[in-house]
């Protein structure tokens, strides 16, 4: 990361349209995503009387962003975050903190769309009991409801193997649930879909929906890390899950090349920066465009500032007999960043509303020799997406999905044999015409029963035959309602498992349909025996 942002500095100190008059400098420290490591740096640098920094870039991960973002404001000190994700970041609890990508909750947009898209009516969130996952899945959860989408939620405390089986045997024990949003930093992650493995809760069973953003070599780490994860065969075990990322590379590829803010185009920018680009950590390799880019920021907005009138120099948090000073200069950096608007190396780049970087997300598939690609195009949303979360539900409009290499549906065989929405819908009518007709035949035998034409054919026996045909029109409902009905794969209705692994409404469809044979039947076998003895009396008498 600090070889980027040299290279960013050198470029912005030789620029005669950002700070032209002014040598950008840069102070490192790394806080390698600890949050104590992060909190102790910010407070060396505040503390210290030789250096007055004007603003604070990073840190890279959201549990060490979190607590700097708390305490910056106290200094009257913006921070631009250039790779935390978390919603909570975006929110009014750190007025003075912007990001630099778009916030996890981009992953909610892409689960919704993919629930839209397959028409799943019941899905699984799981995830680890931190303050990121559980934000994303409170916000996803908010949105199922608007949906009524059925769902349940498991946070996974801990990494125990009989903590991570109680949330697995809850959720996926009877089979109810088939589609799971599992959000797991990559070690537990590694530890929970080992745990499903052994249990069977994996494909074709169970469809699980992981982030993509996990490192190369993942598996590697997390078999070495898991103690109960012996025997697990991981490939089997992430057979047909898929994988969502909401920041990809694929963002930076040039459709075009425009003019960049340093008056250098576009593909000439991209291959300096490829050119100077030293990764040491494939995990940061893909947020250094946008760091990048957040550095040019930062210099934009002071560059603003100063054009605005503000003197930058009079800026000094320890001088506490200027606070209002302080604050003024403190606000300008702020509403100059916001204002930021311009074409950086990883496309338009703004922060109208804090963290407004949405443009698209990557769905694949974790099939080794079958890459399987696609991705869900994310517009810009006016306002902070984490508001929009929680305030309403999502117009997917102009959401776009689309399909890239692989032309197959990784899911097939798993919640998609369902009939056609027309032919459910045209099978209920009938249904419900058919338990109207048998309803009125009912009624019609209860009211005249004592009538000759009624009495002489019985009307308990045909009461009994019409209330199982309406009972036969409502498994008929069920049946075509519950989707789940018809989405048991083959191999579920060849183990036997579709009886102790299944809902209620699947075993009411189990035995309802011979309760309804055994009443029909049984009551025209019934008529037949009582017509047979009176045609045998009379011909005796």
């Amino acid at each position: 990361m600090k070889n980027i942002g040299e290279f960013a500095k050198d470029l912005i100190n030789n620029s005669t349209v950002i700070l032209p008059d002014y040598q950008l400098s840069i102070d490192w420290k790394n806080s390698q995503c600890a949050s104590e490591t992060a909190v102790g740096n910010i407070i060396d640098f505040v503390e210290d009387e030789n250096v007055i920094y004007h603003f604070v870039f990073g840190p890279a991960c959201s549990i060490s962003a979190e607590p700097v973002g708390e305490i910056i404001p106290h200094y009257n000190l913006n921070m631009l975050a250039y790779s935390a994700t978390s919603p909570e970041l975006a929110s009014s609890a750190y007025p003075n903190t912007y990001l630099g990508v778009t916030t996890s909750n981009a992953f909610v947009v892409v689960y919704l769309k993919l629930i839209q898209f397959y028409q799943w009516r019941r899905v699984a969130l799981i995830g680890q009991d931190t303050g990121l996952f559980n934000t994303i899945n409170l916000n996803f959860a908010g949105q199922l409801n608007h949906m009524n989408v059925a769902f349940d939620i498991a946070r996974v405390i801990g990494g125990s193997e009989e903590q991570i089986d109680i949330h697995l045997d809850r959720i996926f024990g009877s089979l109810k649930y088939k589609i799971a949003f599992a959000n797991f930093y990559e070690l537990q992650a590694y530890e929970v879909i080992c745990r499903a493995y052994k249990k069977g809760y994996v494909y074709p069973y169970v469809t699980w929906v992981f982030p993509s953003w996990y490192t190369v070599g993942w598996t590697d780490r997390g078999k070495e890390h898991c103690e109960f994860c012996q025997g697990c065969d991981i490939d089997a075990a992430m057979r047909g899950a898929l994988g969502v990322d909401s920041l990809t590379t694929r963002e930076v590829t040039l459709s075009d090349n425009n003019d960049t803010i340093l008056g250098i185009k576009q593909q000439e920018l991209w291959d300096m920066f490829t050119e100077n680009t030293i990764v040491t950590d494939v995990s940061i390799e893909k947020y250094l465009p946008y760091a990048f880019d957040s550095l040019l920021s930062i210099a934009i907005a002071m560059n603003t500032s100063i054009r605005n009138g503000h003197n930058l120099s009079q800026f000094d948090y320890h001088d506490t007999d200027n606070l209002d000073r302080n604050a003024l200069i403190a606000e300008s950096l702020r509403v100059s960043l916001s204002s930021v608007d311009f074409m950086g190396i990883t496309g338009q780049v703004n922060y109208h509303n804090r963290a407004r970087r949405y443009s698209s997300a990557d769905l694949s598939e974790y099939v080794m020799n079958e890459s399987y690609e696609s991705r869900i195009t994310i517009p810009n949303v006016s306002g902070d997406l984490s508001r929009a979360l929680k305030g309403s539900y999502i117009n997917f409009n102009d959401v776009k999905f689309e399909y890239f290499g692989k032309q197959t549906d990784p899911l097939d065989g798993v919640e998609l044999h369902h009939l056609p929405t027309p032919a459910i819908a045209l099978s209920v009518i009938l249904a419900i015409v058919a338990l109207i007709y048998s309803g009125f035949f009912l009624a019609f035998n209860i009211i005249f029963h004592k009538k000759k034409v009624i009495s002489y054919s019985n009307p308990i026996l045909n009461a009994m035959i019409l209330i199982g045909a309406c009972l036969q029109c409502g498994v008929a409902i069920i049946v075509l309602i519950d989707n789940r009905v018809f989405n048991r794969t083959p191999e579920q209705q060849n183990d036997g498992m579709e009886c102790h692994r299944c809902t209620a409404v699947c075993h009411l469809v189990w035995w309802l349909p011979a309760l309804v044979t055994d009443v029909i039947f049984g009551t025209l076998i019934g008529k037949s025996v009582r017509i047979y003895f009176i045609v045998i009396r009379r011909s005796m008498g």
